[in-house]
């Protein structure tokens, strides 16, 4: 089975770039598993194409889901398009939620497919808010957490 984290963000725009951190220290503390790690970066887009050869994802990015700053959300596909709101600012075009739906519509999001959403503070600067960076510990555990439970589904089936 192929099983990803992928980080998606862009760590020049302050919180952005927490879901790249997170699953970058989530990929590394689970080194021992068979988990790949793959950098998205700022254009959710390029899920696109790596969602079609993945057969269980975990995705972690900034994402507003009208919580306060630093809360964290641990969420099936699904319920991550209703969660997360469409961004007005995009500099990409198309947010997370647009490629989830999209992948959903054309039948490659992979049936295992977890989104960890850190809910940000701001965009602005270098770095991320103390509201994050605080949490960070609490994030890789729930990401790596997520990680482990498609394991786990795998081993009961």
């Amino acid at each position: 089975m192929r099983q990803r984290i992928f980080g998606v963000g862009n760590e020049l725009r302050g919180d952005d770039g927490v879901g790249l951190v997170v699953a970058r220290a989530a990929a590394q503390r689970l080194s021992a598993h068979d988990v790949e790690y793959l950098e998205i970066g700022a254009d959710p887009l390029a899920l696109l194409a790596e969602l079609e050869r993945t057969d269980a994802a975990v995705i972690v990015d900034a994402a507003d889901m009208g919580e306060e700053p630093g809360a964290i959300m641990a969420l099936c596909a699904r319920d991550a398009v209703r969660a997360v709101r469409t961004d007005p600012l995009l500099c990409h075009g198309f947010g997370l939620k647009d490629v989830l739906s999209i992948a959903q519509e054309i039948g490659i999001l992979p049936e295992r497919t977890r989104i960890v959403g850190i809910q940000p503070l701001s965009f602005e600067g270098q770095g991320l808010s103390p509201e994050v960076r605080g949490r960070l510990d609490q994030y890789v555990e729930t990401t790596c957490n997520e990680v482990l439970g498609h394991e786990e589904e795998d081993s009961r089936r």
